[in-house]
């Protein structure tokens, strides 16, 4: 009951982030909301989730995380509740930020209470079982919205998709506080870094809030001065979180793991890809129901072509990377710019032609998607000596779900710019896989050596796993000032 307690709510988790796309065009009707504002409703939910996971994961360390997943789930369901209910966007707006509030309390916790739960073959298969859950989340989050709408029960139309929340986290709650047992963290360290948090979460929303509004506004001189700000904000954070470490304090994010070699190559490749994939529903949602004029189930069942390309190719993903290497994530990347430079082409092609060049380009893209994204992810914590696997998996998971709203906000930039502007988005989209395929290229040749293949196990991680349990021969200090050549060796200091 405990896992299936916890999978539940990674299930919920993960769809909120993509079902709400479906329901754009609805709530801007309903609810008189401009483009700025659908915007925010997408970004808002993924900025918090993402402002807020830094400092969550710390407080499951002090207080017990079991008690910060009960509460959360109780703040996600009350959330939900008033997102249902929101009588304007604004309060719609703030209702999904406190929602990624709640969703970033639940979300660490998860991961360190299966971890405390299970041992062994056990542990696995939950994590197993997690990762499936969070990639039917994704690729499902299209449909259900488009059968929540459509089903139209009692008239509630777009409310019913944050509606159903409610009694799904109901019937959670008591298993979730009398199932999963408590845990903390062994050497959990000494107080919350508060300031850090607020830097973080300032400029992560700043820079959105520039973008989005500073848009809207006409591009005022107070949106470049915000933007400004923002940046040295997140400045001011990366150094704030050096001087915590140097100092021995614990920082939210340990950024020592940047040291590795392969690692800052892979972590950007991984953000530009979670920022091309996320804007990709929000923008194929608006083109589909508002200048193609399909019905919202409709919409969602075209992206049937995208999770059938993905799931295809997530069973071969990990045999390919076994035998190929890391190198798989460079080619996934180049078959996602091509899914993207085929749907731009559909934007140009009319009648019936353009139905079969989109539905080609969805499945090709959702296939460049699961290449990418399950050689790519593993091999950038895997890169790390097993020691900082931890720190490293942290730094991976803010990236990505810091990218996804910043993704909207910089390319709704060009989708808004003239309304409807798909096939300019789309080459921008196919622009930042190819520059993600050359960060996934750099990645391998500096932890796989020249011929860019690491070794990947058949589980999709490097071997020496990721989970902490065993040592990577990839862990390699950048500049080579230490080099580790082995879990039973000491780092050996040489001179340059």
């Amino acid at each position: 009951m405990a896992l299936a307690v916890l999978l539940g709510s990674t299930f919920i988790v993960v769809l909120n982030l993509f079902v709400t796309t479906a329901a754009l065009p609805a709530l801007a009707a309903d609810l008189h909301a401009n483009t700025a504002a659908l915007e925010w409703v997408s970004a808002g939910y993924g900025l918090a989730f993402a402002a807020a996971l830094i400092i969550a994961a710390r407080l499951g360390d002090l207080l017990g995380r079991r008690v910060v997943f009960f509460w959360g789930l109780v703040a996600f369901t009350l959330a939900s509740l008033a997102c249902a209910a929101a009588p304007t966007v604004t309060v719609l707006n703030g209702a999904r930020i406190a929602q990624g509030v709640a969703a970033a309390l639940m979300g660490p916790q998860v991961l360190a209470l299966m971890s405390a739960m299970f041992t062994g073959h056990a542990r696995r298969r939950a994590f197993a079982l997690q990762n499936t859950v969070v990639g039917a989340a994704g690729v499902s989050g299209q449909l259900v919205g488009g059968l929540l709408i459509t089903a139209d029960v009692a008239h509630l139309g777009w409310r019913l998709v944050f509606l159903v929340n409610v009694p799904v986290c109901l019937l959670a709650l008591v298993p979730a506080w009398r199932c999963i047992p408590e845990s903390r963290a062994a050497d959990s360290g000494r107080g919350v870094d508060l300031t850090g948090a607020v830097l973080a979460a300032s400029g992560l929303a700043g820079v959105v809030l520039a973008l989005v509004q500073g848009r809207e506004s006409g591009w005022p001189l107070w949106s470049f001065a915000v933007l400004g700000a923002a940046l040295a904000a997140l400045v001011i954070f990366v150094r704030h979180q050096g001087s915590r470490a140097r100092r021995g304090r614990t920082p939210l994010l340990d950024l020592t793991v940047f040291d590795y070699r392969g690692f800052g190559a892979g972590l950007a490749g991984v953000g530009v890809l979670y920022a091309g994939s996320g804007v990709l529903s929000v923008v194929l949602s608006l083109y589909l129901q508002q200048v193609k004029g399909l019905s919202v189930l409709a919409a969602g069942g075209v992206f049937a072509f995208l999770n059938a390309g993905f799931l295809l190719m997530s069973f071969v993903q990990a045999k390919l990377t076994h035998r190929y290497g890391v190198v798989v994530a460079a080619f996934g990347a180049l078959v996602l710019t091509a899914g993207y430079a085929v749907l731009a082409a559909s934007g140009m092609v009319g009648g019936f032609g353009a139905w079969l060049v989109l539905a080609v380009g969805l499945v090709v893209a959702g296939a460049g998607q699961a290449l990418v994204n399950g050689a790519l992810t593993a091999s950038v914590t895997a890169s790390v000596d097993h020691r900082h696997t931890g720190a490293a998996s942290g730094v991976l998971m803010t990236v990505q779900e810091a990218a996804t709203p910043l993704g909207v906000a910089i390319f709704g930039l060009v989708y808004f710019a003239v309304w409807g502007g798909f096939v300019p988005t789309l080459l921008c989209l196919a622009l930042s896989a190819l520059v993600a395929a050359l960060f996934a290229r750099r990645h391998a040749r500096q932890v796989g050596g020249a011929d860019g293949g690491a070794s990947v196990g058949v589980d999709g991680g490097a071997s020496g796993s990721a989970n902490g349990t065993g040592s990577t021969t990839t862990g390699r200090r950048r500049g080579s000032k230490y080099r580790y050549r082995g879990r039973h060796r000491r780092p050996r200091r040489h001179r340059r």
